[in-house]
């Protein structure tokens, strides 16, 4: 929910600021947020991944030997 929250919050944003006839700030307010948004999820989906390092073995094999 939270990057739908976050694409319709930048949506408003840039037509706000097209309308104002500002394509610069509105090109700088999508980039915040792609930016944001790539760092934010990168640093969540790494965590998990490290966190469950230990158990990603268990999804592709039954051999404990492998890993």
């Amino acid at each position: 929910m939270v990057p739908l929250g976050l694409g319709t919050s930048t949506s408003t944003c840039v037509s706000n600021e097209l309308g104002a006839g500002q394509p610069g700030a509105a090109r700088l307010a999508a980039r915040v947020v792609v930016v944001c948004m790539t760092l934010s999820q990168g640093v969540v989906l790494a965590t998990i991944m490290i966190l469950l390092r230990n158990v990603w073995g268990y999804a592709y094999s039954s051999d404990t030997r492998r890993w």
